[in-house]
């Protein structure tokens, strides 16, 4: 199927395909937190429906990433410094999530652990 619209193409394990096609999707994005030399990055998916011009939130996810150096090893970032309370807010966030993350991880070991 070709379209000027943004196509979703996923395979799911029972070999079915399923292809979404929204009216228009706008992708907001920001940095939520810098840290030596990794990065975590907001990004909120907004869709459009194009005749009544109706937003509406459709996705958010973070990225986390590492700035590296034309060799590939990691290279420091500049401190970022949260203006106000909900850049605070946001600063904050990332740091609960690792430590979700890392306990998860942990716990998923000890479950591997059992068997």
């Amino acid at each position: 199927m070709t379209s000027n619209n943004i196509t979703y193409t996923r395979k799911h394990g029972l070999g079915m395909t399923v292809q979404i096609t929204p009216d228009r999707v706008t992708f907001l994005a920001g940095f939520n937190y810098t840290g030596t030399s990794s990065m975590e990055v907001g990004v909120k998916a907004l869709a459009e429906k194009i005749r009544s011009l109706q937003k509406r939130h459709a996705n958010s996810c973070f990225f986390t990433m590492v700035a590296v150096d034309d060799d590939r090893h990691p290279v420091a970032l500049p401190v970022l410094r949260p203006g106000n309370e909900r850049a605070k807010r946001r600063y904050a966030q990332p740091l609960l999530r690792k430590d979700l993350r890392l306990e998860l991880s942990s716990r998923l070991k000890l479950i591997k652990a059992m068997r």
